[in-house]
């Protein structure tokens, strides 16, 4: 894994709108080979 991690290279899937936009990335067979942990990671944006 390089110094700033693998998910900034991947597709996040879109999770939806409420209070701002919500994707989600999950581990798999990808991620798997880099980081050898099942994982869910949220990242939401909220302009203000």
């Amino acid at each position: 894994m390089d110094q700033h991690g693998f998910a900034h290279d991947m597709d996040f899937i879109f999770e939806g709108r409420s209070d701002g936009l919500w994707f989600r990335l999950d581990y798999s067979e990808e991620t798997l080979q880099k980081y050898p942990y099942h994982f869910h990671l949220q990242i939401g944006y909220i302009l203000e």
